[in-house]
């Protein structure tokens, strides 16, 4: 363009060379440019290059043009607009083909035909856009905003968790739960009663009753192993509790994964009773130490442990110079009732319960949880997990005050408060109080160092023996003075 400046040289762009759209100047009304792709004389185009162009880009005097004198009815002759073949985003610029990642969806920059609607990426016609997948996401930014505006009704608070970005619902579901829906011959478990006079004080943390014998929150990553987590750390808890300390360390989540195979998942999810099968009718499972936790990493590799008999040597993984395996019999089932549940938490310890997880459920941070949408994956079995309740209690930060339930989840402690959650108790939220699990166990005395539970069936059982043993005894105790007396008074 013949009109006079320094154009080229305020550019702060490395131009010159090649083709670059954004070494351009504004000229009454239209643009000149500084790359190489400006000069299209060899093409018999007319070139738009700033008029410095040549001086500052080639260090050369700008080509001689004769001039032909244009009357006022006649059209300027100007080259057509330059199509920039690329899409803008947030003030960057990026070229046809460029994938980016919008939390779980990927965007493409692709050339979409106005009229036809049809991918033209060499034609001067085409509009660039960027087309991005359509998933419903696990963390759901106008989810979090709902909840956090309405908090005061709600009672609860959200948070976009950075470990849950990128992850689809359906992802969410795949891989952070892993509980697979109890079968119905399993939820048909005979329920243990108790004694409904029972006294129980407002709030409850069994973290307080048995300092330093509740095991800690734990992470089972991009691994569907709720089952078992859950499985493990409530037997800890309760083995921790009913030896008074004597066997503290946590028992080994990887050894249920890796070695627990019969109808089970591992990474893709397990049942419960054949979680408890496993730890009552095998050989047992080893401590966290002799054998800790990798999750996926070794989903598909094979047991390491093949133990065939409960007097068998044990070879940690780990290297751990350990020899222990610890056992449990069958666990029995909570009634679904408030009292029973919170009765047994309070005398025995931690229950494991299986609740429904709801998409809001992956956004909690604090408060007393109650979804505020309905679950919506696409097969509903996919959606319950596994949890241990450890306590009670109530909200009073607002009227009237809320009950709830205090559980601990596997998603690490920086997830919800840390680690645990509390969800509203007394009307089933999620179905949490469906389905409760309680172990009893005592320690067994033998070479092998075996740890032996017991349900509260067998110890009814143990009592009625012990009942009849008295009155057996009773009864002989009699026979004898009855004895006596009849010679006495012969």
């Amino acid at each position: 363009m013949g009109i006079p400046g320094s154009f080229c040289s305020t550019l702060r762009e490395t131009c010159c060379t090649d083709r670059n759209d954004r070494c351009s100047v504004p000229v009454q009304g239209t643009e000149c440019y500084c790359d190489d792709f400006c000069d299209r004389r060899a093409d018999g185009q007319v070139p738009d290059c700033c008029s410095d162009f040549y001086v500052h880009c080639r260090g050369e005097s700008p080509p001689v043009t004769t001039t032909t004198a244009v009357t006022t009815t006649e059209a300027r002759t100007l080259p057509p607009p330059r199509v920039e073949k690329g899409c803008w985003k947030d003030g960057t610029f990026h070229s046809v083909g460029t994938a980016l990642k919008e939390n779980c969806n990927q965007c493409v920059c692709q050339a979409i035909d106005r009229d036809l609607d049809d991918p033209r990426a060499n034609s001067d016609q085409a509009v660039f856009e960027f087309h991005c997948d359509n998933h419903v996401c696990l963390i759901q930014d106008d989810l979090v905003q709902r909840v956090n505006t309405n908090s005061e009704s709600y009672r609860w608070t959200a948070f976009a968790y950075p470990f849950f970005l990128g992850l689809t619902l359906a992802e969410g579901y795949r891989y952070r739960l892993g509980t697979f829906k109890p079968d119905i011959s399993v939820t048909r478990m005979h329920e243990i009663r108790i004694d409904r006079n029972a006294i129980l004080p407002d709030r409850f943390d069994a973290r307080e009753r048995w300092p330093g014998l509740i095991h800690p929150v734990g992470d089972q990553g991009n691994c569907a192993a709720s089952w078992a987590f859950s499985t493990a750390e409530l037997a800890s808890d309760r083995l921790a509790i009913m030896t008074r300390g004597e066997m503290v360390g946590a028992l080994s989540i990887q050894h249920l994964l890796s070695c627990n195979r019969n109808r089970q998942k591992g990474c893709q999810g397990g049942h419960l009773d054949r979680a408890w099968w496993f730890l009552h009718r095998k050989t047992g499972i080893v401590s966290a130490n002799c054998y800790p936790y990798v999750g996926e990493a070794a989903d598909k590799e094979d047991c390491p442990l093949r133990m065939h008999n409960q007097t068998a040597v044990v070879q940690c993984p780990s290297g751990a110079d350990e020899r222990h395996l610890w056992q449990m019999t069958p666990p029995y089932r909570i009634a679904s009732n408030e009292l029973e549940i919170k009765y047994e938490i309070s005398t025995n310890g931690p229950v494991q319960a299986v609740l429904r997880v709801a998409p809001d459920f992956f956004s909690y941070k604090s408060g007393v949880y109650q979804s505020i949408e309905q679950s919506s994956p696409t097969d509903p079995t996919e959606n319950y997990h596994s949890v241990r309740i450890i306590g009670w209690g109530s909200d009073h930060s607002a009227t009237p005050p809320v009950p709830y339930w205090l559980c601990t989840n596997s998603w690490s402690s920086e997830w919800g408060e840390n680690g645990t959650f509390r969800i509203k108790r007394g009307q089933n939220e999620a179905e949490i109080e469906s389905f409760i699990i309680g172990v009893w166990g005592k320690k067994r005395s033998n070479d092998a160092g075996h740890l032996e539970a017991s349900s509260p069936q067998d110890l009814t059982r143990r009592k009625k023996r012990t009942h009849n043993k008295r009155l057996q005894m009773r009864e002989r105790k009699i026979n004898k003075v009855v004895q006596v007396l009849d010679k006495l008074f012969q």
